[in-house]
């Protein structure tokens, strides 16, 4: 108690130090402290700048340069910081051919949603619509006609209309084939962690409803060599995933590889094992990935490209139908990958044709010879990477994979467990959309993440529960996989298939993350919804053309807050989350964390059929239109 009460008065007179009696870093005198703050935002702008950031530079805790910084400059940081982001895009915008996108980030906005709002609000026109206005302005040489001021003015008020509700037109004779990339592999981790009879039921199960073609497995080289090395480990948990037609994606740790000369030996060992086992052409249709999660450097580049070439060798001599994959770039470390690339065409490092890249919450990455870490805030960042590397790579030889999702915050674990985590894995998927061969979705069971951890809910990243209950984000899976097979259409908010006469829409409305889940603070007083910007319904309108005249059945299953979500479920029925429960309790959960289903019946006249829809706030919705004979 002593100790505790000292550490108090501690800090509590540092505080007091460093309000009244502070030496600036840029000091000299209070009477220029005005031009400090302009040169210091003017040169951190474009960068992560927060007021924690720039307080600490100063000296000054961050309440007390806050009430500094607007004595100095006559607003709040974040007014003025806004104010000279606002001013930097909109000279990009006169001047510049980047697009809103790279305006946004090179401005120092995290994402185009945050440029928009602050834009419009400043100078009440989007970011868009004033480009158009100042090419039609550049063209003509004269001021936009009434004309032209009516179509702005028209199209602000169909984007207001666009705000509250969503519409799309299907035509159901124009189709081609589904490329259902989200359903190609799941990441299961390690083989340690599979050789338990529970996980073994629940990943059976999981299996059984979503049928992944491959799972993502790390194949750790062993600690020291041995020469008759068994594979007894691998080969009890590999039957059981042969037995249900799963194909294989082996990860090789670059790092291992290199410390252990023993490595190439034991994977020349591992495919001669299991091609005996199981047949040489089942060996030739697993994958193989090289991974090293890393800022690259020319070293880095050189020393991983002399290992992808050996394992490349090896896995020629067995004809593996699938090139290396690697080298497990972080979306969004640009750099590493211009030197990587510049790297091959040089002739220096092997063309990679199956590129992997991981998404996290943080990007690190080389700035000036420095090591630059940047949190990430935009919920678009994957689409707006996806778009960026479309327009670098050869999309003809490349093939981009996502081999790893971790975008949440560790600070807000609860999410994971919510509708919202459902809505954004489809919000994701369609962003994802003609830009990926694949994405490798999380480690699908809690228990795989923590055996011992007894709790109801757990925060972990799993789409299934410790004692096998089904998340959202299970569901969310579920119902993309019942895809028709026939793409007819998207949106951002919408994916609809057909098989036959039959009509598959998938639905979402995802929320937008406000400022506050991305902090690093206590966050005891704020409650979930508080995470979230302004959570709205969403009016939803479908109009499919050229369907087949007749009746139909409609069937819709939802997941939402108050339909299906066990974490709702749990904190209405249990009050709290984190006690113990029994058997019974736990089948009670399992029955109840099921999608709402309603079932109906409709008759389609003149080939024509318009469906409305409202979504609450991260719901996801399932709508199976069937032809009845």
């Amino acid at each position: 108690m002593a100790e505790a009460e000292f550490k108090r008065w501690s800090y509590d007179l540092c505080l007091i130090l460093m309000q009244h009696f502070r030496v600036s870093r840029l000091s000299s005198g209070e009477e220029n402290l005005a031009d400090k703050l302009k040169s210091y935002v003017q040169s951190h702008f474009q960068e992560e700048l927060t007021l924690s950031t720039m307080s600490a530079d100063f000296y000054m805790t961050p309440q007390y340069f806050s009430k500094i910084f607007k004595e100095k400059m006559g607003e709040t940081f974040y007014k003025y910081l806004t104010r000279i982001r606002l001013d930097y895009a909109k000279d990009l915008l006169d001047v510049s051919q980047r697009n809103v996108l790279q305006v946004s980030l090179e401005s120092g906005f995290p994402n185009i949603n945050a440029l928009n709002r602050a834009f419009k609000e400043k100078f009440q026109i989007l970011p868009s619509e004033y480009r158009k206005q100042i090419r039609t302005e550049s063209q003509k040489r004269q001021q936009p006609s009434f004309q032209e001021l009516s179509r702005l003015l028209k199209g602000q008020e169909e984007e207001k209309v666009s705000d509250k509700g969503q519409s799309l037109s299907i035509d159901t004779s124009q189709r081609k084939i589904v490329q259902p990339f989200w359903k190609k592999i799941i990441n299961i981790g390690h083989f340690e962690q599979l050789d338990s009879q529970q996980v073994k039921e629940q990943l059976l199960s999981f299996q059984t409803h979503l049928s992944f073609e491959y799972i993502r497995l790390k194949l750790d080289t062993p600690v020291l060599p041995q020469e008759n090395y068994g594979f007894y480990k691998e080969e009890n948990i590999m039957d059981f995933f042969v037995k249900q037609g799963v194909k294989f994606q082996f990860v090789l740790d670059f790092r291992q590889v290199k410390q252990k000369e023993h490595a190439l030996t034991f994977l020349k060992n591992f495919l001669s094992h299991f091609s005996n086992r199981y047949s040489i052409d089942k060996v030739r249709q697993w994958r193989f990935e090289l991974d090293y999660m890393t800022v690259f450097d020319e070293d880095k580049c050189l020393r991983y490209g002399r290992s992808y070439a050996e394992l490349t060798s090896i896995l020629s001599s067995y004809k593996v139908e699938e090139s290396l994959f690697g080298p497990g770039f972080v979306l969004g470390d640009v750099e590493s990958l211009r030197l990587f690339q510049s790297m091959v065409s040089k002739g220096k490092v092997p063309r990679i044709q199956q590129l992997t890249f991981h998404v996290r919450q943080d990007v690190a990455y080389r700035s000036s010879n420095q090591i630059v870490i940047r949190k990430i805030t935009d919920q678009q960042h994957v689409r707006n990477q996806l778009e960026m590397l479309s327009a670098f790579l050869d999309s003809d030889f490349h093939h981009i994979h996502i081999v790893e999702w971790k975008d949440y915050s560790p600070q807000q674990p609860w999410i994971n467990d919510t509708s919202f985590k459902a809505a954004n894995t489809i919000s994701t998927t369609l962003a994802c959309f003609d830009e990926l061969a694949d994405i490798a979705w999380n480690i699908p069971l809690d228990l795989l993440l923590d055996h011992h951890k007894g709790n109801i809910l757990s925060g972990y990243e799993g789409c299934i529960t410790i004692h096998g209950i089904a998340k959202p984000t299970f569901y969310a899976h579920h119902f993309l996989n019942r895809h028709g097979e026939d793409f007819l259409g998207k949106d951002d908010y919408s994916l609809v298939t057909a098989s036959g006469h039959n009509i598959t829409i998938l639905t979402h409305n995802c929320s937008q993350l406000n400022y506050r889940y991305y902090l690093e603070e206590d966050s005891s007083e704020y409650e979930h919804a508080d995470y979230f910007e302004k959570e709205e319904s969403r009016e939803f309108t479908y109009q499919l053309k050229e369907m087949k005249s007749g009746k139909y059945l409609i069937k819709t299953r939802v997941i939402n807050a108050q339909s299906g979500s066990v974490k709702e479920l749990v904190e209405q029925v249990f009050l709290d989350t984190t006690m113990n429960v029994g058997e019974s309790e736990i089948d009670f959960l399992r029955k109840q964390a099921i999608p709402r289903l309603t079932v109906s019946k409709v008759a389609v006249e003149e080939n024509s059929l318009g469906l409305s829809m409202t979504l609450e706030p991260n719901e996801i919705r399932h709508t199976h239109i069937i032809y009845l004979y």
